[in-house]
């Protein structure tokens, strides 16, 4: 008995941590009402570039992260098998990860950090600076 106790009480921080990194994992999806709220609140973006944005441009890009790799696709063009691509992802701080992974169309490594906030994190769009939000899907 008391062997079984050690064990769970050596294994129980590392069950805790485990699980704290747990939510990253899942499927994210663009938020086009965030995004656009996000965009309307910056000055300055040219009138053609945000009528782009407005017209059903936000909202349909997911992305379906694991603990080592990651795939994007259209909402409305699911994969039937998703080709994942590999990824060391790092737990940067209690609420941001860092991946890295080699990027084929540009012949190189990238690295990327997200931070997540109320189930969503945001990646930065163009050159205004504005955030396109995904958000965790059930």
């Amino acid at each position: 008995m008391q062997k079984y106790l050690l064990v769970l009480l050596l294994a129980l921080p590392h069950l805790a941590f485990a699980q704290q990194q747990l939510f990253y994992i899942g499927r994210f999806q663009s938020d086009e009402a965030k995004t656009l709220a996000s965009m309307r609140a910056i000055p300055g973006i040219p009138e053609k570039e945000r009528k782009a944005y407005e017209k059903d441009f936000f909202g349909r890009l997911v992305n379906d992260i694991r603990s080592d790799s990651f795939t994007t696709y259209f909402a409305n063009d699911v994969p039937a098998s998703p080709v994942f691509i590999p990824a060391q992802i790092q737990l940067v701080s209690g609420d941001t990860i860092r991946m890295r992974y080699y990027h084929e169309y540009r012949k190189e490594f990238v690295e990327r950090e997200l931070t997540f906030k109320d189930g969503c994190y945001t990646v930065p769009v163009g050159p205004w600076g504005f955030e396109e939000f995904f958000c965790k899907l059930p």
